[in-house]
């Protein structure tokens, strides 16, 4: 069986300070450890942002957040955040469904033994929000850590489906001007319709590779753009509430949603009766992610 969750934490940068992507990302990092974790185990760190600080691109901003999570002052000597020496990082860059298909690539060391955990960080902010056009993502991150799972438990299946007569439904252009950074998005009016059809395709192929029935999922954990999209997936699988809608503080999340999804559950005493959980993802491309999780 895949691999298993040991802990999700979910950071939104506090009003009165402007943080970025990169100051949540390590803020979540460090409490994901904190969390009884066995630091010297985790041996590759993946960063799945895509709107980030600065729009930065290099270096990796898994390896900044690696090094600012290593090097915390205030952290007392021998602190289990020290012992994270030899860990693979590096960005995986693919919309929103990046944070899937990272699951799938740490979940294909942590099988092959080259791993014992692994740690995904994803989320999304924004330089200067009046240099951006049609920008509706909050700012935050989500991080993520991966072990090897028991038999029957864990990530079971992946799949990922790419429909490019649509891909100019919703597109970001980064550009530089008079010395700025602008961010332009645009989506297009039918995004939503479009995104729909090919999430119900996906899903449909994905649940008959997996053998397993719609009815037999008890959670959907989702990306929650474009707006309407929660809904319409709960009307045309049938599955009402157990898509879970992020209310009104969060549901702006872009590519930390279904980990966002994750962690409202997990607070919740219904995470431990699910047995199977759809994680979904559907962003530009358009493109669609999924992945079955048993527990």
């Amino acid at each position: 069986m895949g691999s298993k969750i040991e802990i999700v934490k979910l950071v939104q940068p506090l009003p009165i300070l402007r943080q970025g992507y990169i100051s949540c990302a390590v803020e979540a990092a460090r409490s994901c450890i904190n969390h009884n974790v066995e630091a010297d185990q985790i041996g590759i760190l993946v960063s799945t942002a895509i709107y980030r600080d600065h729009h930065l691109v290099e270096p990796a901003l898994s390896s900044l957040i690696l090094g600012k999570v290593m090097q915390n002052p205030l952290l007392k000597k021998g602190s289990p955040h020290g012992q994270l020496q030899k860990v693979i990082t590096f960005d995986l860059n693919n919309g929103a469904c990046g944070l899937i298909q990272a699951i799938q690539l740490v979940d294909t060391y942590i099988q092959n033994g080259n791993v014992k955990r692994g740690m995904i960080i994803t989320g999304d902010s924004t330089y200067n929000k009046r240099n951006n056009n049609n920008y509706p993502f909050s700012d935050g991150a989500a991080a993520i850590i991966l072990s090897k799972g028991v038999k029957n438990m864990g990530f079971s299946g992946f799949q990922t489906d790419s429909y490019l007569q649509f891909k100019d439904d919703f597109t970001g252009i980064c550009q530089y001007r008079n010395r700025k950074l602008y961010l332009n998005i645009n989506e297009k009016d039918q995004f939503l319709e479009h995104a729909v059809t090919c999430v119900m395709s996906s899903m449909e192929k994905f649940l008959e590779k997996e053998k397993i029935s719609i009815s037999d999922i008890d959670f959907v954990f989702s990306t929650q753009n474009p707006d309407g999209l929660i809904s319409q997936i709960r009307e045309k699988t049938n599955l009402g509430n157990k898509v879970i809608q992020l209310d009104s503080k969060i549901n702006r999340f872009h590519t930390a949603a279904p980990l966002a999804a994750l962690d409202k559950l997990i607070k919740s005493s219904q995470y431990g009766l699910a047995k199977n959980i759809l994680f979904l993802a559907v962003g530009s491309g358009i493109t669609v992610s999924l992945a079955l999780y048993k527990q």
